[in-house]
């Protein structure tokens, strides 16, 4: 990344979110701020390039490297309940809700919670604070939009599950209690399918009938078990 480059970005905000105070010495600070950002933009920059074949935007690069995102970006798309596109630097951004997961879109209320982050945050500005990210460079995030934070209104309003493997907030579980309580959103059922389950494959049992050689009670088959035949449709061991 080019010394230059910084003049495009808001240094001061910046060094801000990572915790340096000014000074009385403001050009020595400054100095100080520029080197700051410059060596976090080159860090973020070679993780993106790591997992995500390289990114060209430094901005994006730093603001997925800040504690909490110095940033506001534009809601330009919605995924899912759990999904939503962010414009960086002209370029769309995928984002992902951290510590919970909602109805898939085949599924019962996945509609619904797709529409509630719409409410909350198309078209909105919103800024996120990056907790991890999958191996193909997708954060995942606490999001605010419009100072909201959306991770906890999915929950309150009954549009998402509490994902407790990387959930992080100790609070939403509470939250969900009383979503459950109040039988909000996908809690109107009576027995909610949990989005990883309904993901997870289903076991088919074989339903073709037999073949009419099979029908034929001469004739014997073997598998592991045994010699068998079948008799009225039936499978029976023994021949």
């Amino acid at each position: 990344m080019k010394f230059l480059q910084l003049r495009h970005l808001p240094v001061i905000a910046v060094c801000q979110a990572f915790g340096e105070r000014s000074p009385a010495d403001g050009n020595t600070w400054f100095t100080r701020c520029c080197v700051l950002v410059a060596v976090r933009a080159h860090v973020a920059i070679r993780v993106r390039r790591r997992y995500n074949g390289g990114m060209k935007s430094s901005v994006a690069a730093i603001a997925l490297s800040l504690p909490i995102s110095a940033f506001s970006f534009p809601v330009v798309g919605i995924n899912d309940g759990e999904t939503l596109t962010l414009l960086v630097n002209e370029k769309p951004l995928k984002v992902k809700l951290a510590g919970i997961d909602a109805p898939e879109k085949r599924q019962a209320y996945g509609r619904d919670a797709r529409q509630s982050l719409a409410d909350l945050c198309l078209g909105k500005e919103a800024t996120f604070r990056t907790q991890e990210t999958d191996t193909y460079g997708t954060p995942f995030a606490v999001v605010f939009c419009n100072g909201v934070e959306v991770n906890r209104a999915q929950i309150e309003r009954g549009m998402a599950w509490v994902f407790d493997r990387t959930n992080r907030d100790f609070t939403l579980p509470a939250l969900q209690l009383m979503a459950r309580r109040d039988r909000k959103g996908l809690w109107a059922d009576a027995n909610p399918v949990p989005p990883w389950e309904f993901r997870r494959p289903q076991v088919k049992k074989a339903t073709t009938a037999p073949s009419a050689e099979q029908t034929d009670p001469a004739i014997c088959f073997v598998d592991r078990r045994g010699e068998y035949r079948y008799v009225d449709g039936v499978k029976r061991y023994g021949c």
